[in-house]
C-alpha cells in the first residue's frame, strides 16, 4: 500500500529525497519540509497514452517558503492563485539568481484531460501566490506525522 493511500487532505506531513532520486538542480540536496496536505487528486500515469491509468497524487503546502526555492523545476505541477483564483497550473519558466532563490515564475494552466497546450497563455506569478506543489511518492519520501 502507498503511504498517498494513508493521506488525507489537512495530514501534516515531512518529505525527504528519496535514495537514489537526487536532482542536480537541488541546491538542498539532504532536505526535511514539513508541510499540510492541501490537495488529493488522480492524475494520469502518462497523458498521452491515457489507457494507462490515472495515480493519486497529492499536493502538498510547505510551511518554509524554501522548499518551493530547492524543489521547483520547470515543469512542476502547482496549485497558484492566478488573478486571485486557485488554478491547476504547471510552471513554464523559473529563473533563479545565484543563490538558488527564484526571481521569476511563468505558469501555464494545467488540464488534466488535455495534452499540454503547445501554445500555452502563461501568468506570472510570485512565491507567494503557489498554494502547493506536487509531490509523489515515486521521487519523494513521504511521512505522515
Amino acid at each position: 500500500m502507498s503511504i498517498l493511500d494513508k493521506l488525507s487532505v489537512q495530514n501534516p506531513v515531512i518529505i525527504r529525497p528519496k535514495d537514489g532520486m537526487c536532482r542536480p538542480t537541488w541546491a538542498n540536496k539532504n532536505f526535511r519540509y514539513e508541510g499540510t496536505v492541501k490537495n488529493i487528486r488522480y492524475h494520469y500515469i502518462n497523458r498521452t497514452a491515457k489507457d494507462w491509468g490515472k495515480e493519486k497524487v497529492a499536493y502538498i503546502s510547505f510551511i518554509d517558503t524554501g522548499a518551493y526555492h530547492n524543489l521547483l523545476l520547470q515543469g512542476s505541477n502547482i496549485m497558484c492563485y492566478v488573478h486571485n483564483n486557485l488554478m491547476s497550473c504547471y510552471i513554464t519558466t523559473i529563473a533563479r539568481d545565484s543563490s538558488n532563490n527564484i526571481w521569476k515564475l511563468e505558469v501555464a494552466i494545467y488540464d488534466d484531460e488535455d495534452i499540454i497546450r503547445p501554445f500555452p497563455i502563461v501568468y506570472n506569478i510570485n512565491i507567494s501566490d503557489i498554494d502547493s506543489m506536487l509531490i509523489t511518492d515515486k521521487g519523494y519520501q513521504i511521512q505522515k506525522f
